[in-house]
């Protein structure tokens, strides 16, 4: 257990020192929890004090109202007594109420008690004798008596005349006063641990925050290097890329391939192409592995001018007829003589050879059909196909990063699920939108629309 102790406290002076900042939180804490225990031992004492306050208040209203009573009614004990036993059937506090006589004896004349009227008072001598200096004040006092605190409260009964026809006493147990103010500060002090309790688990919460900063930015430091790394990584595969299709091409055109026998000859342009195929595709998967990293990080420069997207639509949909036709597809093409927008060239080009490549990949018959419209001022780009088609849980997830779909149809497909998402991302940069309209079974639409020139 003891060990279990220390460690937590050598866990924790060891995160205080990691992170300084902590120190004066909890700084502020011990001030707030320090502020919360004194003002409310403060505010415990002063309604202490206002309880008993008001309970002499209380019991010197009811002899004021008494006394009139008495004054008048004197000579009537027994009226007196009955009146005393009314009085104390709503304040059971009292525990001894007598009106005196003003007599060698100081007589007990009334009282709540039947069996003291008649007998001898004088052991309060003393206390009556003080009242002759304000006959019209009552006097209190705060006494112990077997155990209990007491109010006992002492008022003359004047004759009009300058003296006293005798006097009242009363008698207040404060068990139950005590009892109230004790429940009070029970409470007082359970809402205190509650609140000190909820400082306590914010504060517990707080360090987890700043935890939780300090591997958010440990977090941030490691996608950066790895960010780096792609980047350094892209560029270093790309130099021995660059040698590889070279040199395929230099074989390819080379005269001393002719002198091969034709057999060789075919089998070694067929490794060739091969080569070429497995670089280009992987030159590809380097560049958008590019993109991704230039994305992140907002280092991709996008240069807005204005272009013809009907000539460069035209033209990505004529270069993909050659890869069309060995798969049997017709590709077409339709849209105005000019239809100008504002966008990057280079990343326009990019964008729709993306979606042209994906409509000829994923189509395994029919036709795929590249238009350009104008409506309303807009001017939108639409490649359909009859392929495969997307649903609409697929279509959710479509211009996510990395995210392909997984079917019996796209097992033999190749990708890497960067495309539509660096795609959707140079679209939005180049303050465009992108939509799809796609049923399964039937095929899909991809449009891009731009917005009118103002």
């Amino acid at each position: 257990m003891a060990l279990n102790i220390r460690s937590h406290l050598q866990g924790g002076l060891k995160f205080i020192k990691e992170h300084p900042q902590v120190l004066f939180t909890v700084f502020t804490g011990a001030i707030i929890i320090g502020g919360f225990l004194f003002t409310s031992q403060q505010f415990v004492s002063v309604a202490k004090v206002a309880q008993e306050r008001f309970e002499r208040y209380r019991l010197s209203s009811l002899q004021d109202a008494f006394i009139e009573i008495t004054t008048q009614e004197f000579n009537n004990p027994q009226y007196l007594s009955e009146v005393i036993k009314r009085l104390t059937k709503t304040n059971n506090t009292i525990t001894e109420f007598r009106v005196v006589s003003n007599d060698t004896k100081y007589t007990i004349i009334a009282s709540l008690k039947d069996e003291e009227i008649g007998t001898s008072d004088i052991k309060n001598e003393n206390l009556y004798t003080l009242t002759f200096a304000k006959p019209t004040e009552s006097f209190s006092y705060d006494l112990v008596e077997n155990g209990e605190r007491i109010f006992k409260v002492v008022r003359a009964v004047p004759d009009g005349a300058g003296g006293v026809y005798g006097w009242v006493t009363n008698i207040t147990g404060l068990s139950q006063l005590d009892a109230l103010t004790t429940a009070n500060i029970q409470k007082a002090y359970l809402v205190l641990f509650g609140v000190i309790l909820l400082i306590i688990i914010l504060f517990v919460r707080h360090a987890r925050i700043i935890d939780y900063a300090t591997l958010y930015a440990r977090l941030k430091e490691v996608d950066q290097m790895k960010d780096d790394f792609v980047s350094m990584a892209s560029h270093e595969l790309r130099s021995p890329l660059t040698v590889i299709r070279g040199y395929t091409d230099l074989v390819k055109s080379s005269e001393g391939l002719e002198e091969v026998r034709e057999e060789a000859r075919t089998k070694l342009k067929k490794i060739l192409d091969q080569i070429d195929t497995s670089a280009r595709q992987l030159d590809s998967l380097v560049a958008d592995i590019l993109d991704v990293s230039r994305l992140n990080q907002g280092r991709l420069a996008i240069t807005l001018k204005e272009v013809n997207i009907t000539e460069i639509a035209k033209t990505i949909t004529e270069s993909f007829k050659m890869p069309a036709e060995q798969k049997g597809l017709t590709i077409s093409f339709k849209g105005p003589v000019t239809a100008v927008v504002s966008a990057d060239p280079d990343r326009l080009r990019q964008v729709i050879v993306n979606l042209v490549g994906n409509a000829v990949k994923y189509t395994p018959k029919g036709n795929v059909a590249v238009e350009v419209q104008e409506v309303g001022g807009n001017v939108a780009l639409r490649v359909s196909d009859t392929g495969m088609g997307i649903s609409s849980e697929e279509q959710k997830k479509l211009f996510q990063k990395f995210y392909r779909i997984k079917s019996e149809e796209t097992r033999e497909i190749t990708g890497t699920g960067l495309g539509l998402w660096i795609t959707a991302e140079l679209v939005k940069r180049m303050d465009a939108t992108i939509t799809v309209e796609s049923i399964k079974g039937v095929g899909s639409h991809f449009i891009i629309v731009f917005p009118k020139k103002v």
